[in-house]
């Protein structure tokens, strides 16, 4: 994503690990602090917030910002 896209959208990044494989996750702090896209970086594998919306709906809205982005890593693993 352009640095651009990134401070329009009030989008930062993180780098998490898991299993030994690196993802890069864009979260939004507007409002409420929600992964907005993960992406594996070794493959280029992404998956959206939106992919996932309904799923994580039926969740606790109390979910904080590592739960979600553990769903979200979880379920682009099984694609």
């Amino acid at each position: 994503m352009s640095s651009a896209w990134t401070h329009n959208n009030n989008v930062n990044t993180l780098i998490v690990t898991v299993d030994e494989k690196e993802y890069l996750v864009f979260y939004t702090t507007v409002s409420s602090v929600i992964p907005k896209l993960v992406e594996e970086i070794q493959t280029g594998k992404r998956i959206t917030y939106k992919d996932v919306n309904e799923e994580i709906s039926s969740i606790p809205n109390d979910m904080k910002l590592e739960e979600i982005t553990r769903y979200m890593i979880s379920k682009l693993q099984e694609m």
